[in-house]
């Protein structure tokens, strides 16, 4: 279904006031939401490694009319110092509701750049990390220390060994459950990795979406029909007892988490293809990992992911009851309202 721009109304102030951070801000994308952002009176904190290509988006800024002064936070987490982190750190936590280190660690999430145990394709490729073992161990070392959690991007099994192994030795004597080290995209894990993960606390955000846009893909050209059909293995997770999370990883796959759950549920690919049946998990399950379990991965269990007394009235009222209907329909719920804190900041235009 196409919704165009005119069913759309939203509050003209719907992000003034509101403190963002934006990485990746120095081009592209990034530096166009952050000038955006800003336009709609955000006070923006923009981060990237590219001092200079950050100072221009934030004179860019500064020179629009009424925006809030910009901040920016530059840091290499590959190569960065301790106090470098720290200090990053906490002018974030200063600005920001929770912290957390977020971090390619393993590479890109592009099909070509994941890196993987085995060979993708026909051309033998395995992908690659882009940190060795020893920066990912000084990482945990030092967000170990700090009490910071952790959330690793690692989209090929390789990239997931690379962090296991940098945890086993860094977390030999304490497997640290409390940080709740989040595990992002995770698609390709497999159920040896799920069995540490699970006995260690560490908590998958699989990229249910993707089977969606790519799923055909991967199963006929990067890796193959068997490898394919167990890519985001959320009923292994789930069937473990861990806590796990969904995402759509927006701008690439856009921003309906309806559209995640649906894909969460039924697994099929753009051809119409089902892909992994068995990793296929009931509308429940599914809406649970976008509400409270998403906010328990945050440490925001607290105040918000269920709606009860004493947390923020945070809700949406749809059209149909993505309970009730049939499952290969989710995707095609409209929501009517969303309430945020008990006020209302989008509603549909009939």
């Amino acid at each position: 279904m196409s919704i165009e721009p005119k069913d759309y109304k939203y509050p003209d102030d719907i992000l003034k006031g509101r403190i963002i951070l934006i990485t990746g801000a120095s081009d592209g994308i990034g530096r166009a939401l952050a000038v955006h952002a800003a336009e709609l009176g955000a006070q923006v904190i923009l981060h990237g490694r590219n001092t200079g290509r950050l100072e221009a988006v934030h004179d860019e800024i500064e020179g629009i009319k009424g925006a809030a002064r910009p901040s920016i936070a530059v840091v290499d987490f590959a190569t960065a110092s301790s106090e470098e982190f720290m200090t990053l750190g906490q002018s974030i936590e200063d600005s920001c509701e929770s912290g957390a280190v977020e971090e390619m660690f393993f590479g890109d999430s592009g099909q070509e750049e994941t890196h993987v145990e085995e060979p993708t394709g026909e051309k033998d490729y395995r992908g690659y990390p882009s940190m060795t073992l020893e920066q990912v161990r000084q990482w945990i070392r030092t967000c170990d220390d700090a009490g910071i959690q952790i959330l690793a991007h690692t989209n090929g099994d390789a990239a997931t060994d690379l962090l296991i192994d940098a945890i086993k030795a860094e977390r030999k004597d304490w497997p640290r459950p409390d940080l709740r080290t989040v595990i992002i995209h995770a698609q390709t894990m497999r159920e040896d990795q799920l069995d540490f993960s699970a006995t260690h606390g560490l908590v998958p955000s699989f990229f249910p979406i993707h089977v969606v846009y790519w799923g055909d893909r991967h199963r006929d050209i990067f890796l193959g029909p068997k490898r394919a059909a167990r890519i985001n293995p959320a009923r292994s997770a789930l069937d473990r007892g861990m806590k796990m999370t969904i995402h759509h990883d927006a701008p690439v796959a856009g921003i309906s988490m309806l559209n995640v759950v649906d894909a969460a549920v039924n697994r099929i690919t753009s051809s119409g293809k089902l892909l992994g049946a068995e990793q296929r998990i009931t509308p429940y399950e599914a809406l649970r990992a976008v509400t409270k379990d998403a906010a328990w991965q945050y440490f925001e269990e607290h105040r918000k992911g269920t709606i009860e007394a004493g947390k923020l009235a945070d809700f949406v009222i749809l059209d149909k009851d993505p309970l009730a209907v049939d499952s290969e329909t989710i995707k095609d719920i409209r929501v009517f309202e969303t309430i945020k804190e008990g006020a209302t900041i989008y509603t549909r235009s009939e």
